[in-house]
C-alpha cells in the first residue's frame, strides 16, 4: 500500500480521535480545505507544509503520522486531554470559581524537523528515452535526512548516459528550480520537457537562450562515436527543471 494512503488513514484515525469532522479539522488551516482534506483521507497527496501544519495544530507526533511509528501524540497528555482540561479552565473562570489568570504564555522554541521528501515511484530517464504515461505518478514512500533537508522530491533514474556519477536505479534527492536563467552551470539537473525527462551536467552555450545536456557517460560505439552524444536544449522547451543535491550512492535492487 503506497506511503501516502497510510498518511491519509492516520490523518482520518487523527480527526475521529479529537472527534472532528472535516470541516472542524482544517479550521486552523489557511490553506486546506474540507474538499483537499477527504482527498488526503482517501489517498491523495499529503504535502510536507500540510503534515507540519496538522504536526504543529494538533500537537501530532511527526514519526507516527509520517511511519505510523511511535504515539499519536507529541506528549503523554494527549491533545484530547489538554482541549478537555482548556474547556473545564474556560468554564470556571466564566463561573467565578477559578483564580487563575489567563495571559498569553511564551511560546516555546519552535521544533526543528527532518523535511520528509517524497519519493515519486517514476523512471527518471538518463538515456534521452520518453518517460511520460497514463499513469499517475504516485508518492512511494518518504526520505528524512538532514543532507537534503532543502530538496523538494526523489526519485529514480535509469539508463547510463550519466556513468559512473549515477548508476541505472539510483534515487536521486532533488531541488526544484523556478527560473531556467539562474543555473549553476556545471551541476546536473532534472529537466522535464513536453516530451522528455533528462537527468544532464548543464553547460552554458554560445547561444545564451538554449543549455548544452551534457552526458558523463564517454563511451564510443564501434564506429568511434559517442554513445551519448552531447546536444543543445532551448530554454523554452523546458517545463520544470530541478538540480540534483545527491543521491543514495547505490544501485536498487
Amino acid at each position: 500500500m503506497p506511503q501516502e494512503k497510510r498518511i491519509g488513514d492516520r490523518i482520518r484515525e487523527l480527526r475521529e480521535k479529537l472527534m472532528l469532522s472535516q470541516t472542524a479539522f482544517v479550521e486552523p488551516f489557511e490553506k486546506l480545505t474540507q474538499a483537499g482534506l477527504s482527498a488526503i483521507e482517501n489517498g491523495g497527496g499529503a504535502s510536507y507544509p500540510t503534515i507540519k501544519a496538522i504536526v504543529d495544530a494538533y500537537n501530532v507526533n511527526i514519526d507516527w503520522l509520517v511511519d505510523g511509528k511511535g504515539e499519536m501524540f507529541k506528549e503523554v497528555t494527549s491533545t484530547v486531554t489538554k482541549v478537555q482540561e482548556l474547556k473545564n479552565v474556560i468554564k470556571e473562570l466564566e463561573q467565578g470559581k477559578s483564580s487563575m489568570k489567563v495571559s498569553q504564555s511564551e511560546k516555546p522554541p519552535p521544533q526543528l524537523y527532518q523535511k520528509p521528501i517524497p519519493y515519486y515511484d517514476i523512471d527518471v530517464s538518463a538515456s534521452n528515452i520518453e518517460m511520460f504515461s497514463d499513469n499517475p505518478e504516485l508518492v512511494e514512500e518518504y526520505y528524512r535526512m538532514s543532507d537534503y533537508n532543502e530538496c523538494d522530491f526523489a526519485c529514480r533514474i535509469y539508463g547510463d548516459s550519466m556513468y559512473p556519477t549515477y548508476v541505472s536505479g539510483q534515487k536521486v534527492f532533488c531541488r526544484l528550480i523556478t527560473d531556467p536563467d539562474v543555473i549553476n552551470y556545471g551541476a546536473n539537473y532534472l529537466v522535464i520537457t513536453a516530451d522528455h525527462r533528462f537527468v544532464k551536467r548543464i553547460l552554458p552555450c554560445e547561444n545564451t537562450d538554449n543549455i548544452l545536456m551534457v552526458s558523463d557517460n564517454k563511451e564510443l560505439t564501434a564506429e568511434g562515436f559517442r554513445k551519448h552524444p552531447n546536444f543543445e536544449l532551448a530554454k523554452d522547451k523546458i517545463l520544470k527543471m530541478a538540480i540534483i543535491k545527491g543521491s543514495n550512492k547505490k544501485e536498487l535492487t
